[in-house]
């Protein structure tokens, strides 16, 4: 049987973090799909010290990355070159829910791109409620834990 985990995100893991980050299939349905810089990145892991980052294995490979700001919102994508139907996300996301508890979060948030079907899905399968529509479509999804 495989093992998977969470485990915390490390300088040493920005490279590829950065590459799955700028491939396409993970910018068009990000929050921003703007190409971001090496620079920013170390800006980002260095600065925002109240984001637990994780990075998702599986037998000690980077399968995924996943974050939680400091106000609950939560964030993460899968190895854009791995096969998207393994039930991957869900695994991923179930992990962190547990963690999460663990850590006495009272809720998990997340704004969806609106285009982004597969996370819609995948959101109301976990038992996330549509709290909100955005302006611009985007969904925020609530879940009490």
């Amino acid at each position: 049987m495989k093992s998977y985990k969470l485990r915390e995100m490390t300088e040493g893991d920005l490279e590829f973090v950065l590459q799955w980050r700028n491939h396409p299939a993970i910018r068009n349905v990000s929050g921003s799909n703007l190409h971001i810089s090496r620079d920013e990145q170390y800006l980002w892991f260095n600065c925002s010290t109240d984001t637990l980052k994780f990075i998702f294995t599986e037998e000690e490979k980077p399968l995924g990355v996943i974050i939680s700001d400091a106000n609950d919102y939560w964030g993460f994508y899968l190895d854009p070159s791995i096969d998207r139907h393994r039930g991957l996300g869900r695994l991923m996301l179930s992990l962190f829910l547990v963690h999460a508890k663990e850590r006495n979060f009272k809720e998990i948030k997340a704004k969806v791109n609106k285009t982004n079907e597969g996370s819609h899905v995948l959101h109301k399968s976990l038992g996330f409620q549509v709290r909100g529509i955005y302006s611009n479509g985007d969904i925020e999804y609530r879940k009490g834990l």
